[in-house]
């Protein structure tokens, strides 16, 4: 596993401030800073049709996961990066970036990198960064990762455009540090996001809201977002980006950002969030009762590797609460079976990879909780049993799963 500069720098730090996660509530102070966008409530909601279905109120908390489809260069190819915010507190919102994609030479590699966005920066910051590298300073001035800022916002609902800069890690090849310059360069407060700043204007494309489907908490919903594009540049490189951002400015998440085939330095690439994790308290209650029933349970917040039956820590917490429901029912048998979705071609891979997912399951139950083999039993399905339908992101999404059935 990789970790960037800083990140090994900050480790200790960086866990004890996960560790002491207090409840999960947006501060008043940030509460303040994007709620100066409010002037552009009435207006979006002015725009939205009548016929569009109420949306679940997404929320900027300690503790939520996003989680991506992203479509990277030739070396990278295509992989799934989660964004976890560790902390909202009057200092800033940090967030934790883990991402597992293809690496010089061959092979996958894990890339951990966190950044804190400033309460200045989601005010009026004019700058986005979408995707971090590991010499990026922790805090970008001026620049907003996840969300658009609210002075943005405003400027699109009273407009219909705003001035924007993308800051990509393209025109990098080559360019090397010293591991001390590196950690110095990232742990610099405050300072400028390493890459190519691509400036220019983004429009709304649409007048009206456009309905944008993703997973909240394992269900399929539709949330309100705005759809912009523009043609950025720098030194006469041309950048078209096309974005759509959810229609909350008290909340302006990115939900996808495209950049098409040649631009990007020939790369193209981007994607869209396919997935939204808030904390639920009430979760593991509602997973015994319905063991105790009988009744099968689908469970996603057991993450794997890219193609791989490697469990991420991620999973550390779905996994103790597992754990401690099978020990305070030690007359039960569990029956775990992985699926997938049907990248890389439905039949035997899918299936073999489907099993290992699930005896990786058990073994970890087994190992870190104590539980009996004997108790546990694992199965494959690969891609036979889909949920939804694989042509889409999110469909693929709710797919990949390991279901749970008191035998």
């Amino acid at each position: 596993m990789r970790v960037s500069r800083r990140g090994i720098a900050r480790t200790a730090l960086l866990h004890t401030a996960v560790a002491a996660m207090l409840p999960a509530v947006l501060p008043t102070v940030l509460a303040g800073v994007l709620l100066q966008a409010s002037t552009l409530s009435g207006t979006l909601q002015a725009q939205t049709p009548a016929a569009t279905p109420p949306a679940p109120k997404l929320t900027l908390v300690k503790g939520m996961r996003v989680g991506w489809a992203w479509h990277g260069d030739s070396t990278e190819g295509d992989y799934t990066p989660d964004m976890f915010v560790t902390d909202v507190t009057p200092a800033g919102v940090s967030i934790l970036s883990n991402s597992t994609k293809g690496k010089e030479g061959g092979g996958k590699e894990e890339v951990i990198i966190d950044t804190r966005m400033l309460p200045t920066a989601m005010a009026d910051g004019r700058i986005y960064r979408q995707i971090w590298i590991t010499i990026d300073p922790m805090v970008m001035k001026g620049t907003t990762s996840m969300i658009l800022s609210a002075a943005i916002m405003r400027d699109v609902g009273a407009k219909g455009s705003t001035a924007l800069t993308i800051v990509d890690g393209t025109n990098l090849a080559g360019r090397s540090l010293s591991p001390m310059l590196a950690l110095m360069h990232a742990l610099t407060s405050d300072s400028e996001a390493t890459g190519t700043a691509y400036s220019g204007t983004m429009t709304r494309v649409e007048p009206g809201i456009v309905p944008f489907a993703v997973l909240v908490n394992d269900h399929r919903v539709t949330v309100p977002s705005i759809h912009i594009h523009g043609v950025l540049s720098h030194d006469g490189e041309k950048y078209p980006s096309d974005m759509q951002v959810l229609a909350d400015p008290t909340f302006p998440l990115v939900l996808s950002h495209i950049v098409p085939p040649g631009a990007n330095g020939g790369r193209g690439g981007g994607g869209r969030v396919i997935s939204i994790t808030y904390p639920d308290t009430d979760a593991a209650k509602q997973l015994e009762k319905d063991l105790e029933a009988k009744h099968p349970v689908e469970v996603y917040d057991i993450y794997f590797a890219y193609n791989s039956a490697a469990i991420k820590p991620q999973s550390d917490s779905a996994l103790r609460e597992l754990g401690a429901i099978m020990k305070r029912h030690p007359d039960w048998k569990l029956r775990v079976t992985g699926h997938t979705d049907s990248i890389g071609g439905s039949g035997a891979g899918n299936r073999i990879l489907s099993a290992h997912r699930a005896e990786a399951v058990k073994e970890a139950l087994t190992s870190r909780y104590g539980i009996p083999a004997a108790r546990l039993t694992t199965g494959g399905a690969g891609d036979s049993a889909p949920l939804e339908t694989n042509s889409t992101f999110e469909g693929r999404a709710r797919n990949r799963r390991v279901e749970l059935v008191r035998e």
